[in-house]
């Protein structure tokens, strides 16, 4: 039986046609089994009220709809594989809980949004110990992880609904702030910080804690994006910053880098 997959975005409104081009592409490749669900920006006295309420507005409209058995978020900016959505049905199809695929920071190091343990803090990446020999060569494969980003998550219906019923409908996505010690702690440790645990990581550590539900990082490219801007941040991007070293006897002139990377030789 093919699950039905409802889409949720919020909408911004400056989006690259690059992305518009690639969903018309999918779409049009496979039928697409379910409803979507698209968020536009909301503002309250002239001021955007933040992607955490949007968010639970989104998935409170879903869930009033009864046609759907898993729920697809995407940011709005992301390029997609055309052959994603057979890899969700796989997903269904093995009934997971919540689901991540892969996609990459927009900065150096380009630190995939996964994030495989808790840590005193709060979160730490996937360790490229882990990663990079499962990203190249490919493999079509799952790894259980603490929390994926909503950047592509797949959520069962189920637990949404659960979720609902234990914080309130207008508190399944919270954003708590990271107390001042820790965040000396992750500035001292030369990590990227915000003050702030955001709503995916917290809603992916709610589903284990709370509903005793496993959370997976996808690493099969058909579910893999990128954000969109000036050149899509990738997985080479995430391999060229984690692979140090190269091989002695490798015939540079066929090395295989992203748009904007050179060999650099030590001196």
């Amino acid at each position: 039986m093919t699950a039905r997959i409802a889409l949720a975005m919020v909408g911004r409104s400056a989006v690259s046609f690059e992305v518009l081009k690639q969903w018309i592409g999918a779409l049009r490749e496979i039928h697409w089994p379910g409803p979507t669900f698209l968020m536009p920006e909301i503002y309250a006295a002239g001021e955007w009220i933040g992607v955490v309420p949007a968010r639970n507005l989104c998935t409170h409209i879903a869930l009033g709809n009864p046609d759907w058995d898993y729920l697809l978020w995407i940011d709005a900016d992301h390029k997609v594989n055309h052959q994603m959505f057979e890899r969700l049905q796989e997903h269904a199809a093995a009934g997971l809980a919540v689901v991540g695929g892969l996609y990459y920071m927009r900065a150096y190091p380009f630190e995939v949004n996964g994030f495989g343990e808790r840590c005193e803090d709060g979160v730490k990446y996937v360790s490229p110990e882990i990663l990079v020999p499962r990203l190249n060569p490919p493999r079509s494969t799952v790894i259980p992880v603490a929390g994926v980003g909503t950047g592509t998550m797949l959520i069962r219906r189920d637990v949404l609904e659960r979720m609902a019923e234990l914080r309130g409908a207008g508190n399944i996505w919270h954003a708590e702030k990271i107390p001042w010690e820790q965040q000396i702690a992750f500035l001292e440790r030369g990590e990227p910080l915000s003050g702030v645990m955001t709503e995916d990581i917290l809603f992916c550590l709610d589903v284990a804690e709370l509903l005793g539900e496993q959370v997976w990082l996808d690493l099969d490219p058909r579910m893999e994006t990128g954000h969109q801007g000036e050149q899509t941040v990738d997985r080479l991007h995430y391999l060229a910053a984690h692979q140090i070293t190269i091989p002695p006897g490798t015939d540079l002139s066929k090395l295989k880098l992203p748009k904007g990377y050179e060999v650099v030789r030590p001196k």
